[in-house]
Parts: C-alpha cells; sequence; structure tokens
C-alpha cells in the first residue's frame, strides 16, 4: 500500500484543529469534500477483512490535512480499528494523537460536565441523548470513540424554564443572545456554556405532523445505561436511532456525517426494535425523512436493513421534507 509522508505541516495544522477547544468557535472550513468523506465513513464500517482496502483508499487521500472537523471526529474511532488490525502507516502518530486529543477532552471536560448536570439538575427529570448517551450504549469500552462536543439533554417542556435558570445560577452562559421569550417560546432548544462546560437543553425535537407528542412518548419509555459513576437516563435503541436519522438529514454548518457511523451501529444493534422505529416515525410523520436517511445506510454503506422496514414506512404526510 503506497502512502505519501504528510509532513510536519499536516501535522501541526490537523492538530491545531482537534484541540480547538470548542468547534463553535472555528471557522476554518467552509467546504466539504464527500468523496474523502464517504472513503473514512466506509474505512470505519468495514468488515475486518475489508479493513485494509477501505482503510488505504482514504489513508492514501494527499489532502488528509484538511480534515474538516465532521471528519475530525471520526478519526478516533478509526485509529483504534487501524492500531487492532496491525496495519503500518506513517500517519500512525498523526491518528493516535488526535484519539489522545479527545480522550483528555473527555476525561477532563465532557464527564465533569455531566457530573456537574447530575448535581444541579437533580431535581429534574433528564433525558441524555446523542453522543454522551451513545457512549455509554454503542461504544461501550471506549467512549472516546464517540468524541462529543457538548452533552444534549432532553428535559419536560414544562421544566424547560426552571432548568434554564438553574443552570445561569450555576454560572452558564447562553452561547446565543436571543431574548428569553423567544427562546423557551418560538425555539426549541439552548447552548449554554460555562468555561469548558458545554450543555444543549432540548424541550422539543423536530416539528411532528402526528397526533402524539415525541417528548411525552419517549418520557413515558426511558432506559439507563449500565457503566459509568452515574446510570445516565437516556432514549431506547430504537428511539436514538430515529432522532439520529432525522438529526443528520438537517443541514449542518458543521459536515454531519457522524449521524452515518452512529446510525450504522445502532441499526445493527441487538437490542434494536424495527417495528417500534417503523410505528414511532409513522405516528411523528418523520416516516418519509426516515425511511430516504435508512436507503442512505443501505445502498451506499451496505448497513444491514430488513425490506419489513421500508415497508413498514408509509409515504403519507411528514414535517420532515426531503
Amino acid at each position: 500500500m503506497s502512502v505519501s509522508n504528510p509532513g510536519p505541516t499536516a501535522t501541526y495544522s490537523i492538530w491545531c484543529v482537534a484541540t480547538a477547544p470548542y468547534r463553535r468557535e472555528v471557522d476554518i472550513f467552509s467546504q466539504f469534500d464527500l468523496g474523502r468523506e464517504v472513503s473514512l465513513l466506509k474505512a470505519c464500517l468495514a468488515q475486518e477483512h475489508q479493513f485494509e482496502v477501505a482503510f488505504g483508499e482514504f489513508d492514501s487521500d494527499e489532502n488528509l490535512d484538511a480534515l474538516t472537523w465532521g471528519e475530525i471526529r471520526l478519526i478516533p474511532f478509526l485509529f483504534r480499528k487501524l492500531e487492532h488490525s496491525g496495519i503500518s502507516t506513517p500517519r500512525f502518530s498523526i491518528y493516535k494523537g488526535i484519539y489522545t486529543k479527545f480522550w483528555y477532552v473527555h476525561k477532563m471536560e465532557r464527564e465533569p460536565t455531566a457530573l456537574l448536570l447530575f448535581s444541579a439538575l437533580g431535581e429534574f427529570d433528564l433525558l441524555f441523548l446523542k453522543g454522551a448517551a451513545l457512549q455509554k450504549l454503542v461504544y461501550i469500552g471506549d467512549p472516546v470513540t464517540r468524541p462529543v462536543d457538548d452533552i444534549d439533554i432532553l428535559v419536560r417542556p414544562k421544566d424547560r424554564i426552571l432548568v434554564i435558570e438553574k443552570l445561569l445560577q450555576e454560572g452558564f452562559e447562553p452561547d446565543q443572545v436571543w431574548p428569553r421569550e423567544i427562546t423557551t417560546n418560538l425555539k426549541m432548544s439552548i447552548g449554554l456554556s460555562n468555561q469548558s462546560h458545554h450543555v444543549d437543553v432540548h424541550w422539543g425535537l423536530y416539528p411532528s405532523a402526528g397526533k402524539s407528542d415525541p417528548v411525552e412518548q419517549l418520557y413515558e419509555r426511558p432506559i439507563r445505561t449500565t457503566t459509568g459513576i452515574h446510570d445516565l437516563p437516556t432514549l431506547s435503541i430504537s428511539d436514538h436511532l430515529l432522532h439520529n436519522l432525522i438529526h443528520g438529514h438537517a443541514k449542518n454548518q458543521v459536515s454531519p456525517i457522524r449521524w452515518v457511523l452512529d446510525c450504522a451501529l445502532l441499526a445493527t444493534h441487538p437490542k434494536n426494535d424495527w417495528s417500534l422505529l417503523t410505528a414511532t416515525a409513522t405516528d411523528w410523520g418523520w416516516q418519509r425523512a426516515a425511511k430516504a436517511q435508512l436507503n442512505v445506510l443501505r445502498s451506499g454503506y451496505q448497513v444491514d436493513i430488513p425490506n419489513h422496514v421500508f415497508d413498514g414506512l408509509e409515504t403519507g404526510n411528514s414535517s420532515v421534507p426531503l
């Protein structure tokens, strides 16, 4: 396998991006390289006997110095696969350095943030979303392979103002300047930060065209993780999968390729209940977007999605347009 040496400039540049304290404060890249994104994802998802070829296609990219933040966040997962494979590459130290940096951020910033939330918001019903929960449910044993920029929590809509006020008392400040009335009544979430602690408080997910309230339904069937200092209250595997499918469908200033790896692992998780996902997506009016996203996983990345799932996702009215 022929690999070009990226040299010290690439090492320094990638390291600087990876060590950015918080992605929202950094605006380095404006264009996404879809070809490189696809090759990176295929390397992450490759079976053991396919990994060397898939990794070689990504690793031979001479423009590796231009990795976007969305791509960099996949490197820790790729590094672990590379380490276990025993494949040699001149860029090994670069990949290891990025993993090590995310390890530091996880231990020194993200875990303390979760503990702070348990302490400050213990009186409220919280459900942990996205990365912080997936670290415990899917990326078990090595949470660093699922980097987290902030901690996402879901709260009951009636508690949203009290939760925000509690975090403000703890020294958090809103990431954006919005009048309180607009934020709490017209939006579904707010980002708050306190030095290295970053939290997204959600009291809604996405507009629903169905008759049911998604938030209330999620609170009717929470689960708890079984690892870590505290058990995290969170969503079921199937609810996480549906949420991440729809979240990845939306536009994002950071390339949203994270959803592909997260959803591929959730879709093949032994506790995933396809019947629950199809029923929920249809009930909430998310079936068309969910079907489109699942088709990307199956046709583009060979993720095993049964035919009956597509049959169960009727294409009626949907509040999440294609």
